[in-house]
């Protein structure tokens, strides 16, 4: 049998994932967010790249971007999806100049799941 997992988690500026205390991830249907097989990297200044098995945008809420004091964002956002990947690309709202998140970005993606653990590993 084949699951969906849902996962929300924070990305920081350096690429790096908050994986403790408030902004921890989160998931559906109970599965641990280690055993998603979720990485990811800054590839280089505004560009994020999130890495695992069959993942996938959410449908609906993708992702919410941290606002400033007058409750403007702070990026503007764009997800692409890739092959086993989703691409953050994040620019200035003003120039559209790539720009690094600030504090942090939190994303929803899916991951398929059977009943041996992430599709495509083994058991």
């Amino acid at each position: 049998m084949v699951t969906t997992c849902a996962a929300a988690f924070n990305i920081q500026p350096d690429g790096g994932i908050v994986l403790d205390g408030d902004h921890a991830p989160g998931t559906s249907i109970g599965c641990s967010f280690e055993d998603l097989g979720i990485a990811c990297t800054r590839v280089g200044t505004g560009l994020y790249l999130v890495t695992g098995p069959g993942i996938q945008p959410a449908a609906g809420w993708r992702a919410s971007v941290y606002r400033d004091e007058n409750d403007e964002q702070t990026i503007r956002l764009a997800i692409q999806q890739e092959a086993d990947a989703v691409l953050y690309s994040c620019t200035d709202p003003a120039t559209g100049a790539p720009k690094d998140i600030v504090y942090l970005l939190t994303v929803r993606v899916n991951v398929t799941l059977s009943d041996d653990g992430l599709e495509g590993e083994p058991a």
